[in-house]
């Protein structure tokens, strides 16, 4: 299931344990202010491991799995 929200939406999520792959963009830009990419009530780490990663017009696409799920065979990204 692909899921996009915001940090509440997805914090929320992360609470309860329902995400295991995250796909993350990096745009490099200089903001003026702090913008928290999770918000979260709890004080803990997830360990994610990188699966692949793309670039293209300086833009980077992460695809990360927390690091104890182990990839399927079949999965394919393109």
């Amino acid at each position: 299931m692909w899921i996009y929200g915001g940090t509440n939406l997805i914090s929320q999520l992360i609470e309860k344990d329902f995400i295991d792959r995250y796909h993350m963009t990096i745009i490099p830009t200089i903001l003026r202010k702090e913008i928290r990419l999770f918000e979260t009530t709890h004080d803990y780490e997830i360990k994610l491991k990188l699966i692949k990663s793309l670039s293209y017009n300086g833009i980077s696409d992460c695809f990360m799995n927390e690091d104890n799920i182990l990839l399927q065979k079949n999965l394919y990204f393109c």
